[in-house]
């Protein structure tokens, strides 16, 4: 099958999940909100209206900034003490949510109550799974940086021009995307694989790495073209913060409103990548 028919295939069964794309749009914002309300009342309790906060608005500048947290930063720091749990929510809810859509996905099931069933029951297979790739990144992200920050001064002091270090760091850093998107694909195909009558953990791991192995090149590809789907909503995302002159309390709902759209717009295309890699599986 053709390629552009696995992208196809993979849109049409994110449209036909937009009961678990919703469901993973409010689980995320319950969250982010969780977080936002905590910042809010920490700024508004601690700083208020400093023009402090007007110079961080503008963008990120590091002497700002560290002047803020040397000013503000006996405020921030029970913020900074809750992230982690935080963090740790998102895993465990992102975990969760992995379940239960490619549940649904590899399953063919629509229905809410699959997708949480499918999240609870694959819960601990998709942790250990996330957990051995997590690690197989951190191992591809070392191997890959560690060499060329160890010998960037002796790089520095060989080349009298920085051209070739700036080629050197272009390199590695295609390199180690292009790993990451196949270990990326691996847990994918990994976990696909599993929702196949349970298969054990470590089998579905061999056959997800292998897999990946076998069709690098579509997989390749395939990310390739999501990634710059994902990157263009962004650029869209990013002009519009830019080019919009909030005003009006009926601007900034309609801002809201958009932003929302960009949110949900790059769930689905996260969610078509899955089906997509899910109809490669069925080739």
């Amino acid at each position: 099958m053709a390629i552009i028919n696995h992208i196809i295939d993979g849109i049409t069964v994110a449209r036909n999940q937009w009961r678990g794309i919703v469901t993973m749009y409010l689980i995320m914002t319950m969250i982010a909100l969780t977080i936002g309300f905590q910042v809010y009342q920490v700024i508004e309790a601690s700083i208020g209206t400093s023009v402090n906060l007007d110079e961080i608005v503008r963008g990120f500048d590091y002497t700002i900034w560290c002047d803020f947290l040397n000013i503000h930063g006996a405020s921030l720091s029970p913020l900074f003490g809750q992230l982690r749990w935080h963090i740790l929510i998102f895993l465990i809810m992102s975990i969760f949510m992995h379940g239960g859509i490619l549940s649904n996905i590899r399953l063919d099931h629509v229905r809410w109550t699959k997708f949480w069933s499918g999240g609870a029951r694959n819960f601990y297979p998709f942790t250990v799974i996330g957990i051995f790739y997590s690690i197989v990144m951190l191992l591809w992200t070392i191997v890959i940086w560690a060499p060329f920050f160890i010998n960037l001064f002796t790089l520095i002091e060989r080349f009298d021009r920085e051209s070739p270090i700036i080629w050197m760091l272009c390199v590695l850093a295609i390199i180690w995307i292009v790993g990451l998107g196949f270990v990326y694909a691996s847990s994918l195909h990994s976990r696909l694989r599993y929702l196949d009558n349970d298969t054990k953990i470590w089998t579905s791991i061999q056959f997800g790495m292998g897999y990946s192995f076998r069709r690098f090149w579509k997989i390749l590809i395939i990310l390739a073209l999501f990634f710059f789907s994902l990157l263009l909503v962004y650029l869209m995302n990013h002009s519009l913060e830019i080019g919009l002159t909030i005003s009006t309390p009926w601007l900034i709902f309609l801002f809201l409103v958009i932003q929302q759209m960009f949110i949900l717009a790059k769930i689905f295309l996260r969610v078509a990548s899955m089906a997509s890699f899910n109809s490669l599986l069925d080739e």
